[in-house]
Formats: C-alpha cells, structure tokens, sequence
C-alpha cells in the first residue's frame, strides 16, 4: 500500500469522499455553512467534529446508487450537463465500489437524526432529482423540522457550476440562488 490510499479502520473508509471544505463565514449565525456536500454531517459527527449550521446543497448526490431512481435512468442518458456516463465516471473517481453505499458518501443511508436545517436544490432536467426527493423525505422522517426543497422547472444538474463559468448560460439559477438566500435569511441570520 502506498502513503496515498486511504488506510481502513474496523472495515469503514478513513476517507470516504473529500472532507467539507466550502464554507461561508460571517456572523454566529453563518459560522458553518456547508455548500456542496449532503454528507458531511455524516462525516462530521463520525469524527467527533461540530455539525455544520445548514447543509445547502445544489443539484446533490445523496445516493450513489443512481440507478436505483427512475428519473436517473430516464434522464440522464440525455443529460445538459452530466450525463450517465459522466455521473458513472464522477462516482467512480470518486470513491471505490464497495463504499458507494456507505453514510460519508450516500448519507441517505446513515442515521439522519440531528441533521442541521438542510435546503436541497434540483431541477426537472436532473437526473438526481428523484433521490433529492427521497432524501428530504427521510430528513422530515428522522424529525429534521427545516427541510427545503427547491424544484425548479427545466433546470438541469450542474446549474450551480454555470453560475462560476457561464453565468447567464441556465436561466434558472438566477432564481435558485434568490431562494438559496431566503433560506440563510429564514434560517440563519434569524437565529444570529
């Protein structure tokens, strides 16, 4: 084994995906935003580590088992941005086969209770969108009381990255990211 495989420890990933890393600082209120990762309060608690103060994530991956979600198979052989062969690719790179169902990379299959308010955003165009769906079910299942889900009509998975290299190219996003800030207003600045 070389120094840059991750070493396993009582058979569970010591790394299983990236450690959080994309947070918005301010106030008390804003102190731990995590924009990008559904899992990472998975991680988080894992490792003894504080819980973000709200997950806010764009077209997520909850379930690394796309296939498992009729839009998924329906959808993404035409994907705009990712397609299935992309998203085959992104998950294989991104962690090894026999931890695609593991809580760090599919959080849908960890324990939900205690997650931080959480805001979801997908459009009919994402082939995630069925299992964003099935996640914020289970948020409200395990008593998560501050689930948002966003659904926007025609938008596609990788919206959020448009914004970053092409803003203006997805309509949508202007809208996404207007409801991505009454969910810090309604949630996080109110508290702070």
């Amino acid at each position: 084994m070389t120094s840059r495989e991750p070493q396993e420890t009582a058979g569970q990933p010591a790394e299983a995906g990236p450690p959080p890393v994309d947070k918005l600082t301010g106030g008390p209120g804003l102190s731990r935003i995590d924009l990008r990762d559904p899992a990472a309060p998975q991680r988080l608690r894992a490792q003894g580590h504080e819980m973000p103060n709200a997950i806010i994530a764009l077209g997520p991956v909850t379930h690394f088992r796309f296939e498992n979600y009729a839009l998924f198979n329906e959808q993404a052989p035409l994907g705009i941005v990712y397609d299935a062969a992309f998203a085959g690719f992104m998950r294989g790179a991104y962690v090894r086969y026999d931890q695609w169902d593991h809580p760090h990379v599919s959080p849908m299959n960890g324990n939900l209770v205690g997650y931080p308010p959480t805001m979801l955003v997908v459009g009919t165009h994402d082939g995630m969108i069925d299992s964003a769906r099935a996640f914020a079910g289970k948020l409200r299942e395990a008593g998560n009381r501050h689930v948002a889900l966003y659904v926007r009509a025609g938008m596609p998975n990788g919206f959020s990255f448009s914004f970053f290299f092409f803003p203006g190219l997805v309509q949508q996003e202007d809208e996404a990211f207007a409801e991505v800030g009454r969910f810090i207003t309604r949630h996080l600045l109110a508290v702070s």
